[in-house]
């Protein structure tokens, strides 16, 4: 009898990882992003749209992860305008997919959502420079 409920309960998670996917459920659903500028002031926009105001020097944000490139502009008057494009790196809940549900539990990530990447690194210092006048 406890064999039989053994394998019952390792078939669910099987079918609950190659149905739902590993990574998504346990992603959270997003990256916390910090950033430092050596100025306060900065407004922050991500792929062309305003998010926030840096009002100090340092600012966090959670962002989704997306697929595609991630591209953030810092701006302020009389500086530069900075840009980066946020690096990606494998996420380690991916694996969980192989393990419990083989190519198709780690597919359901890579194919129907992006959680099987994650932002990385996730802190940036961005250097604004003042334009010469």
């Amino acid at each position: 009898m406890r064999k039989i409920v053994l394998l019952a309960g390792i078939m669910a998670m099987c079918l609950f990882g190659q149905v739902f996917g590993f990574a998504t459920l346990l992603s959270g659903g997003g990256d916390t992003i910090a950033f430092t500028t050596n100025v306060s002031g900065v407004e922050v926009l991500r792929n062309g749209v305003p998010i926030v105001s840096i009002a100090g020097t340092m600012h966090s944000i959670k962002i989704k992860r997306e697929k595609g490139d991630t591209v953030f502009v810092f701006r302020k008057d009389g500086y530069h305008d900075q840009s980066i494009i946020l690096g990606r790196s494998m996420s380690p809940f991916f694996f969980g997919n192989i393990l419990i549900g083989g190519v198709w539990g780690s597919s359901t990530d890579s194919i129907f959502t992006d959680n099987y990447m994650e932002y990385s690194p996730q802190q940036y210092y961005i250097q604004m420079t003042k334009k010469e006048s």
